[in-house]
C-alpha cells in the first residue's frame, strides 16, 4: 500500500458561478489558484475545498459540540474525494474583541505565562530588594550561619487593644500562657509587670531564648515557627538587652510593610485570568468615562450658545438655565467663548461648587449632573444618552498594562511581563534566552514554543509588531499572516490550508520569507491552497490553477492548470499573457517634468511625532497622483490615516499639515472591508437605489395602491415580502448542521409582494430593475442622472458585469475594494472643487488585468484636478503615480524616515529603483522544482518519540501514513494509551488549536501527552469502544446518536395540526391575508351584495362580565363591539353573564361597497394590531 497521500479530486463544482468544475490537488504541493477579480477564485477554494473539508471533521464531533460551532454550508459539488480537515487563513481582520491582542491570537500569551512564572523574581516596590519566599527551615538556616554563638531572644509584637486597660491586657497575656515581655527596656515578668510604658504602641512578647547553635536546631525551628504564627506572618529576634537584631517573616512577604504576595502561579500573569487582571479596569487596559472633549466639542462657542451640548434640549435644558443663574452671581461671562474662561472659571463650571451638597441650591456642575445620571442607568433612555459622552481613556490604576499590581513587582532581568509584551518581535528575541537542548521541564517547553512562534512572525514580516498590540487594530493582511503562525506553531500534516492573498500589506522584500512559509507548511504533507496575484508566489508554486476567461457569470472555468513553465507558454491563460509582458508596467512619460512640480503647490508636513514617525517633514505635492511606499510597519498608515487625515479632517491647516492649495474635501479610503450583508446591494452601496425608488413611487401605479417611494425598499417599508421580510430566502437553523438557505414560499426569493412588482417603470419591475447587470442598466437608465453618474463609474472600474441587486455578502475581495472606490470617486468630478482622496492599498484582491483598469481610474481622479494620495505595494500602481514617497529603511523604531521622495523619473528616480520598493527578492525563483513534487519518505510516517504517558516506557515508534496499522498486545499493555492519549489527543489538540478560542472552549481537549516529540500528525479522529453504560434516561436512539437527527427532523418537516379539528395549520402573512379579504369582498358583491364587517378578537373564550375591555374599546374609539354574535354600542355597555363563557369582537370597519387595495391594507394592518394577529371579516 502506497505511503503518499491521495489527491483531492473536485468532480462537477457549480457553487456561485462555477461551471462544472473538475480538479486534483496534491498533497505536498503549493498550489496557486489566480484568475480575474470575481472569476470564482475564492468560491473554489473557500466555498467548495475549505468548506467541504471542515464540514467532515465538524461532523466526527458529537451533535453538542456542532451545535456552537459554525457549520459551514455543503457546496454544490457533484463528489469530493479525499477531503482533507481544513484550516482557512482569511485575509479579513473580523476581531472585535478589546482583550484580544497579538500575543493572545497567537498563544504567545499562553505560553509567556508559564514560563514567566518559573523564571520571574518577586522585587519589593518599596524599596527594589529581592524578596525570597522563606520557609521555617531557610530562616533557621540563615540564623545559624549568620549569629552561632550567640544568645538571642525570639518573640512578636502585638499591640493591646483598645477597649482593654492595661490590666485586663497583662491578665490576656498571662492567661495566653506568656511569661515575659520587653517593657521599660527591660525583660520582664508578666505577673511582675504593674503598669506598662504608655509610650509604647506594641509590645514585643518573648518565646524563647536560645544560643545559636547547630545543636539547637530543633528548638530554633520551633521558636521561628511561633514567632511567625503568633505575629501574624511577622516575628522578631532580640538580643538579650532588647534590641532588634532582624524582623522574620514567612512566605513571600516584605520586610518593610509586611505586605504579603502570592507565590507566582501561570493565572497570575494572564490579563484573562482574575488573579492576573487589573481590578480597576478588568484587564481591557482603559476604563470608560465621561469625555469633556463630547461635552464640550467646540470651545470656540459661549455658554450662551450652548456650548456644553448636554444641556441643550428641552430635557436637561434646565441645567443651562441653573448654569446661567450661577454664573450671573459669580459674575462669569456667558457670551465669552469657553475656551477664553479663566481656568478657576472653568473648575466650576465642570466641578460645581465646592460647598454644593445633595439638594442645595449652589451650582452642581457637570460632573456631578453625569454622576446623578448613572444612578439612573436602569432606563433605556438615560444609557443611551450616557453613550454619546463616554469615551475610553487610558487606566490609571495599572497604565494600560491590564496587569494587576501584584504582577508588575514580578522581574526576570529587571523587566517585568507587561515591558516583554510592550517589545518589538525583534527586541523579544534578541532579550530572550537562547533555547535549551532539554525540553523536559515546563520551563524549556514554553520557552521553545515562544521563540518558535515569534521566530514565524518574523518570517512572516510582522517583526515590528508588539504582542500588546490590540487585535482590533491590525489590518487585514496583518490579521491573516498572524493567523498563519498559529497554523505553523500547529505543525500538522495532511491537512488543507486556504490562505486569501497572503501577501496583502507585505513588502516585496518579504515575499519571500513568505513563500519559505507556505513551502514549510506543504514540505509537511499539507494541501495548501493560495488565492493570490502577486509574481513572486505564482512563480514559486508548484502549480498554478487559473480560474476565468472573465468574471461573474462568463468566469468560472478552469483557463489553465500545471507549472509555470507551462503557464509562460500557455496562450489562453490572461495571467500567462502578463508574466510574459517585462515593460507592461512602467509608464512611458509620467506626468510631472521639471516646473510642472510646483503648479498646485504642496502638501506640507511639518514635525509630525506619532508612533514611530519622529519629527517627520515632508512636501508633497497637490494635484498628483503620489504613491506611498516602504515596508510593512515603516509608517506609512500612520501618515496617511492619523496624520494627514485627522489634520485636515478637522481644520484645513493645521500646525501639523498644511495644504498651499484650498481644498473641499478630504476623504479616506481604508482597507476596512465593506459591509458583508445580504440586506445591501451594489446599487445601494455606490448610493444610486435612490432616484429609481423614487421615480417607481412617482408612478400612477404606485399612487393609486398607496405605494411611496419608501416602499420599494426590501429593507424597510411596506413594500416587501413580509414573511422573509425582503431577504428572498428562508434561513432554516439546523443546529448541529450546516444551515440551509430555502427560496421565500410567498415571493419565490423576489423579496417584494405582488402588489409592488405589478408597478413599473417602462416594462421593468423594481425586481428587474435589480436583475439588471451593470452594463445593462447604464444603456436602460439613462433618464436618472445620479444613478447613470454612478453606473458609469461602476462600468469604467470594471464591474460592468454585476447586477445592481447582487448582495455584498456574494462580492470577493477585489470587487469589494473597486466598488468603495465608486461610493467616494463618485463625489469627485471636474466641475468641483479641488478635492484630497487618500486610499489605503486599492489593489488588494485584483489580477493584474484588474489592476490596470484600477490605475485608469486613479488617473481620471487627479486628472479631474483632485489630490491623490495611496499607500501600495504594487509595482505597477507605483510605476503610474507621479510621486513616489518611500518610508523606511526598516519596520518599526527602524520605520519613519524618508528614505526617497521625488518623482519617479527625476535624476534621483534613477537612483529609486534600486531602493526596497523596486528591490527584488533575492531567493532565485528557479532553484524551486516545478515538476511534479513527491513527499520524501520521512515525511510518510508519523513519528513519536519518547513516548511516557501512563505505563508507556520512553516509546519510539514510526507509523507509516495511509496504512492499516493494528496496534495489540496484552490487556493493560498500553495500547489505548498509545493510540487515543497520545496519538488521538495531541492530533486533535493541534488542529483545534488553528480553530478560534470561542470554538475551543466547547470541545472537551485531552491534555498534552507526556511525549518528548510527534511529528507529521494529522488531525484525528476516535471511534472508541464504549465502557460506561448510559443512565436511565439513555437508549440506544440517544447513544446512536439517531434521536438528535429525528427531533430535528420532526422539528423541519413535521407538520403541526390544530388541537381542535386535527386539521394542518398554516403560517400566514398580513399581505395573504390582504389578498383573500380582497377575494372575498370581490366575489360576495358579485353574488349577493351586503354589509361586510372587518372585526379584531378581543376576548376568545372567556368567563366574565367584560366591562373593562369594551370601555378600554370605546376610550380606543370604538362604536361597537361583537358580543356573541350580538352587536352593543360600547358606551353605556352594561356588561355580560359574569359566569358564561364569551366571545368579544371590536368593529374595526363596516363596507357595504368594495374599498380599495389602499384602504383594505390601511384597515387589515390596524386589526392585526387590535386583534394581536387576528382579524375576521363577517358578512351581513
Amino acid at each position: 500500500m502506497s505511503s503518499y497521500s491521495p489527491n483531492i479530486i473536485i468532480q462537477g463544482a457549480t457553487h456561485n458561478n462555477l461551471k462544472g468544475i473538475d480538479l486534483s490537488i496534491r498533497s505536498g504541493e503549493l498550489t496557486v489558484i489566480t484568475g480575474l477579480s470575481g472569476s470564482g477564485k475564492s468560491t473554489l477554494l473557500f466555498d467548495v475545498l475549505h468548506a467541504e473539508g471542515q464540514r467532515r471533521y465538524v461532523e466526527t464531533f458529537s451533535p453538542y459540540v456542532r451545535q456552537f460551532l459554525d457549520a459551514l454550508p455543503r457546496p454544490k459539488v457533484e463528489n469530493i474525494s479525499n477531503a482533507r480537515p481544513s484550516i482557512a487563513v482569511e485575509q479579513k481582520n473580523s476581531i472585535r474583541n478589546t482583550r484580544s491582542t497579538v500575543g493572545t491570537m497567537t498563544e504567545l500569551c499562553d505560553y509567556f505565562k508559564v514560563w514567566f512564572s518559573e523564571v520571574a523574581s518577586l522585587f519589593d516596590p518599596i524599596n527594589g530588594a529581592r524578596i525570597h519566599a522563606e520557609s521555617t527551615e531557610s530562616i533557621t538556616h540563615q540564623i545559624i550561619s549568620k549569629y552561632s554563638d550567640r544568645t538571642l531572644v525570639f518573640g512578636f509584637l502585638i499591640e493591646k487593644p483598645s477597649h482593654m486597660d492595661q490590666a485586663a491586657f497583662l491578665s490576656y497575656l498571662g492567661q495566653a500562657g506568656y511569661t515575659r515581655i520587653f517593657s521599660n527596656l527591660k525583660y520582664k515578668r508578666i505577673d511582675s509587670i504593674k503598669k506598662l510604658n504608655e509610650t509604647d504602641e506594641k509590645i514585643f512578647v518573648v518565646l524563647d531564648r536560645v544560643t545559636i547553635s547547630n545543636s539547637q536546631k530543633k528548638r530554633i525551628i520551633e521558636a521561628v515557627n511561633l514567632a511567625v504564627d503568633l505575629g501574624k506572618g511577622v516575628g522578631e529576634i532580640r538580643c538579650t538587652k532588647g534590641s532588634k537584631i532582624e524582623t522574620i517573616v514567612s512566605g513571600l512577604r516584605s520586610k518593610e510593610n509586611y505586605r504579603v504576595f502570592l507565590p507566582a502561579t501561570p493565572n497570575m500573569f494572564s490579563f484573562n485570568s482574575p488573579h492576573g487582571a487589573c481590578p480597576e479596569c478588568k484587564g481591557f487596559g482603559k476604563t470608560i468615562s465621561i469625555d469633556p472633549r463630547k461635552v464640550i466639542p467646540d470651545e470656540s462657542l459661549s455658554i450662551f450658545e450652548n456650548a456644553i451640548k448636554p444641556f441643550t434640549g428641552k430635557v436637561y435644558g434646565h441645567c443651562k438655565e441653573d448654569l446661567r443663574d450661577h454664573c450671573d452671581k459669580l459674575n462669569i461671562d456667558i457670551h465669552k467663548p469657553y475656551r477664553e474662561l479663566t481656568d478657576q472659571q472653568k473648575q466650576f463650571v465642570w466641578k460645581g461648587d465646592e460647598h454644593y451638597e445633595d439638594k442645595s441650591s449652589l451650582w452642581y456642575g457637570v460632573e456631578k449632573f453625569f454622576s446623578w445620571l448613572e444612578k439612573k442607568t436602569y432606563k433605556m433612555h438615560v444609557r443611551v444618552f450616557l453613550s454619546k459622552y463616554r469615551g475610553y481613556f487610558l487606566c490609571e490604576t495599572c497604565n494600560g498594562t491590564r496587569m494587576q499590581q501584584d504582577t508588575e513587582c514580578w522581574r526576570w532581568k529587571n523587566l517585568t511581563l507587561s515591558q516583554l509584551y510592550s517589545m518589538t518581535i525583534d527586541e523579544l528575541l534578541k532579550t530572550l534566552p537562547k533555547m535549551s537542548k532539554s525540553s523536559k521541564n515546563k520551563r524549556n517547553i514554553a520557552l521553545t514554543g515562544i521563540r518558535t512562534r515569534l521566530g514565524y512572525l518574523q518570517d512572516v514580516g510582522l517583526s515590528y509588531l508588539s504582542l500588546d498590540r490590540p487585535s482590533k487594530t491590525l489590518s487585514g493582511g496583518e490579521t491573516q499572516r498572524v493567523n498563519l503562525t498559529t497554523c505553523l506553531g500547529s505543525a500538522l500534516t495532511d491537512a488543507l490550508f486556504a490562505l486569501d492573498e497572503p501577501t496583502i500589506g507585505l513588502h516585496e522584500k518579504d515575499i519571500g520569507n513568505l513563500i519559505g512559509i507556505l513551502r514549510k507548511l506543504a514540505d509537511a504533507g499539507n494541501c495548501v491552497c493560495v488565492v493570490e496575484h502577486d509574481e513572486q508566489v505564482i512563480k514559486a508554486a508548484d502549480k498554478i490553477v487559473e480560474i476565468g476567461p472573465h468574471p461573474g457569470d462568463e468566469g468560472g472555468r478552469i483557463t489553465f492548470h500545471g507549472t509555470i513553465p507551462e503557464l509562460l507558454r500557455s496562450k489562453e491563460s490572461v495571467t500567462g499573457r502578463w508574466l510574459r509582458k517585462k515593460d507592461n508596467r512602467i509608464p512611458k512619460k509620467a506626468r510631472i517634468e521639471g516646473s510642472d512640480i510646483n503648479t498646485n503647490g504642496f502638501l506640507k508636513i511639518k514635525h509630525a511625532s506619532l508612533h514611530n514617525l519622529k519629527n517627520f517633514s515632508v512636501d508633497l505635492p497637490l494635484g498628483k497622483f503620489v504613491g506611498i511606499a516602504g515596508v510593512s510597519g515603516s509608517g506609512k498608515s500612520t501618515l496617511l490615516n492619523e496624520i494627514i487625515f485627522e489634520s485636515l479632517s478637522k481644520s484645513p491647516n493645521s500646525k501639523t499639515v498644511l495644504s498651499e492649495k484650498p481644498f473641499e474635501s478630504v476623504v479616506l479610503v481604508d482597507q476596512n472591508t465593506i459591509s458583508k450583508t445580504p440586506r445591501s446591494n451594489a446599487i445601494l452601496y455606490a448610493d444610486g437605489w435612490t432616484p429609481i425608488k423614487e421615480a417607481l413611487g412617482r408612478t400612477d401605479e404606485a399612487k393609486k395602491l398607496g405605494y411611496f417611494a419608501a416602499d420599494f425598499s426590501f429593507n424597510a417599508g411596506s413594500g416587501r415580502c413580509e414573511e422573509c421580510m425582503g431577504l428572498g430566502y428562508e434561513l432554516i437553523e439546523m443546529q448541529f448542521l450546516s444551515n440551509l438557505q430555502t427560496p421565500c414560499g410567498y415571493c419565490n426569493g423576489m423579496r417584494f409582494k405582488d402588489d409592488i412588482l405589478a408597478i413599473k417603470l417602462g416594462d421593468l419591475s423594481v425586481f428587474d430593475i435589480l436583475n439588471l447587470t451593470v452594463d445593462q442598466a447604464v444603456t436602460r437608465l439613462e433618464r436618472y442622472p445620479k444613478t447613470f453618474k454612478k453606473l458609469k463609474l461602476l462600468q469604467e472600474i470594471g464591474l460592468g458585469y454585476l447586477t445592481l441587486g447582487q448582495p455584498l455578502n456574494t462580492l470577493s475581495g477585489g470587487e469589494s475594494q473597486r466598488l468603495k472606490l465608486v461610493k467616494y470617486m463618485g463625489n469627485l468630478s471636474r466641475n468641483r472643487k479641488h478635492s484630497i482622496l487618500l486610499i489605503d492599498e486599492p489593489s488588494t484582491g485584483l489580477h493584474m488585468q484588474d489592476v490596470q483598469k484600477l490605475v485608469h481610474a486613479l488617473q481620471t481622479i487627479v486628472e479631474a484636478g483632485n489630490s491623490l494620495f495611496v499607500i501600495e505595494h504594487n509595482s505597477q500602481i507605483l510605476n503610474s503615480a507621479d510621486w513616489i514617497l518611500e518610508l523606511g529603511p526598516g519596520a518599526g523604531k527602524e520605520g519613519g524616515e524618508v528614505v526617497f521622495n521625488g518623482p519617479p523619473n527625476s535624476h534621483k528616480g534613477k537612483n529609486f529603483k534600486n531602493t526596497k520598493t523596486f528591490e527584488k527578492s533575492k531567493r532565485r525563483l528557479n532553484k524551486f522544482n516545478y515538476s511534479d513534487r513527491k513527499i520524501s519518505g520521512e515525511k510518510g510516517f508519523l513519528e513519536v518519540l519518547g513516548v511516557e504517558e501512563n505505563n508507556l516506557k520512553n516509546l519510539d515508534l514510526r507509523i507509516p501514513h495511509n496504512e492499516f496499522v493494528v496496534v495489540t498486545g496484552p490487556s493493560g499493555s498500553g495500547k489505548s494509551s498509545l493510540a487515543f492519549d497520545v496519538i488521538f489527543a495531541e492530533g486533535q489538540r493541534r488542529f483545534m488549536e488553528s480553530m478560534s478560542s470561542y470554538a475551543r472552549q466547547f470541545i472537551e481537549q485531552m491534555p498534552r501527552p507526556k511525549v518528548d516529540h510527534i511529528d507529521g500528525i494529522p488531525p484525528t479522529v476516535a471511534i472508541e469502544q464504549r465502557v460506561t453504560r448510559g443512565s436511565r434516561k439513555s437508549t440506544v436512539g440517544s447513544i446512536t446518536e439517531v434521536t438528535q437527527y429525528l427531533r430535528l427532523l420532526y422539528a423541519k418537516l413535521g407538520i403541526q395540526l390544530s388541537t381542535d379539528s386535527k386539521q394542518p395549520l398554516q403560517k400566514t402573512s398580513a399581505f395573504e391575508i390582504e389578498k383573500r379579504v380582497h377575494a372575498q369582498l370581490k366575489s360576495n358583491s358579485k353574488k349577493n351584495g351586503g354589509e361586510h364587517i372587518l372585526l379584531a378578537p378581543l376576548i376568545t373564550g372567556r368567563k366574565g362580565h367584560h366591562k373593562p375591555i369594551v370601555n378600554w374599546a370605546n376610550g380606543k374609539g370604538f362604536e361597537e363591539v361583537r358580543c356573541d354574535g350580538v352587536y352593543f354600542r360600547t358606551d353605556g355597555f352594561a356588561g355580560l353573564d359574569r359566569y358564561r363563557i364569551h366571545d368579544i369582537e371590536a368593529v374595526i370597519t363596516k363596507w357595504s361597497k368594495n374599498p380599495s387595495r389602499a384602504q383594505i391594507k390601511s384597515f387589515i394592518q390596524y386589526a392585526l394590531e387590535v386583534g394581536s394577529g387576528r382579524c375576521l371579516l363577517s358578512n351581513i
